[in-house]
């Protein structure tokens, strides 16, 4: 694990940070780490903007924030954090400019051949101003939502997504309408394997808002699959073998709700026809006509919607031989097909394989294309699977 900012020994250099809080040093002194700069903060209780001067001065801010002209107001609240440390308003508004200045640093970074970039020891100068900016503001109000959303955020554009996690929970915590924090605390759980923890969070997504972003309805899809992958692996039983079956319900939920929204989403087609494959083979839903048609009929069309794309083919016919539908010469033409659009496709090759040797007699041309198709795959295989075909191939 990495270590959090203020864990580092790594004292300030001369920049951002001592522009905005002359106190910590000079360039000719010893810089002073974060801690300790947190500690020479005034004693006292937070302020409130009291006069018109200072409201004027933060509703300006305010103001910039909304329209994207922040950066106009950026050295005014500098001043107005050196003049009135204590002054949590401020604090905020200026940390929100800090890190805004940061994420457009970032989406740069992603950019080739990015102009105006912070070099990376600006970078993590103004990654320790956002943060000494923020837990300056904690200190005078420790129940302050918004500050730990904002302290996530910066842990997360540095990378520190444990300690981010942290912050959006407590920010959550205290403010459980702020769905940012929220989609971006349910996130990075998913990223961090956390699938247990982003259940409870996506839930909370579904109660607060009428309709869920794209990007929430794939983390419910990867978590709530996630999650009945790990079940059944495990064989489960009794209460788990209904959560098991509610994991797939949701799956299938956000697998639709995408197709819906993104008709044109080959991978929202195929994975709500995967979820009703897997619900009528593992009893959840009764094997009738219809349903298998409509899972076929969704296969089809992610097929379709993606043509030169190996993976769709495959699906297709592992759904055809399968005993919801037991066509086999299907099948062995949409293996055919997806080794047609990628000719190295290791699961197509096997199953083509296995199915010429099946359904075809000794001496017959289709076996000894299965043989072919083994030697070719053999190469990419280990364990069990490159045992078996061994064997087969030695006979």
């Amino acid at each position: 694990m990495r270590a959090r900012l203020s864990d580092r020994s790594r004292p300030f250099e001369c920049g951002l940070v001592l522009a905005l809080l002359p106190w910590i040093g000079s360039c000719s002194s010893i810089p002073v780490p974060l801690d300790e700069a947190l500690q020479a903060l005034p004693e006292g209780p937070a302020e409130i903007a009291d006069d018109e001067a200072t409201i004027g001065r933060l509703e300006r801010a305010r103001t910039s924030i909304e329209a994207g002209t922040w950066h106009k107001q950026r050295g005014d609240l500098a001043s107005l954090v050196r003049e009135r440390p204590r002054l949590v308003a401020a604090r905020s508004l200026l940390a929100t400019i800090l890190v805004l200045e940061l994420e457009r640093d970032e989406l740069r970074n992603s950019m080739p051949r990015a102009r105006d970039a912070f070099r990376p020891e600006d970078r993590l100068d103004a990654i320790q101003e956002a943060e000494l900016v923020v837990r300056g503001g904690l200190r005078y109000s420790p129940n302050d939502a918004r500050l730990h959303a904002l302290l996530g955020r910066i842990y997360e554009v540095d990378g520190h997504l444990e300690a981010a996690v942290v912050a959006y929970r407590r920010a959550v915590a205290l403010d459980g309408k702020d769905t940012n924090a929220l989609l971006a605390l349910t996130r990075l759980e998913l990223d961090l394997g956390e699938e247990r923890a982003a259940v409870f969070h996506l839930e909370a997504l579904r109660a607060r808002l009428a309709e869920l972003p794209i990007e929430a309805l794939t983390w419910e899809a990867r978590c709530y699959m996630a999650l009945h992958d790990t079940l059944l692996s495990e064989r489960a039983t009794g209460d788990q073998a209904s959560n098991k079956k509610t994991y797939l319900d949701r799956a299938r939920r956000a697998y639709d709700e995408l197709a819906a929204r993104a008709p044109t989403d080959a991978r929202a087609m195929a994975g709500g026809a995967y979820c009703r494959f897997l619900q009528m083979s593992e009893g959840d839903v009764p094997r009738t006509e219809s349903s298998i048609e409509e899972a076929l009929d969704l296969y089809r069309r992610a097929a379709r919607l993606a043509p030169t794309d190996a993976t769709h083919r495959f699906d297709l016919g592992v759904f055809l031989e399968s005993g919801l539908v037991s066509d086999a010469p299907a099948a062995i033409g949409e293996y055919r097909s997806a080794l047609a659009r990628d000719p190295s496709h290791l699961p197509s090759q096997l199953n083509l394989a296995r199915l010429l040797y099946q359904e075809h007699p000794p001496e017959s041309p289709e076996r000894a294309e299965a043989r072919q198709l083994w030697a070719l795959a053999l190469p990419r295989l280990d364990g069990r699977e490159r045992r078996r075909v061994e064997t087969l191939l030695a006979r």
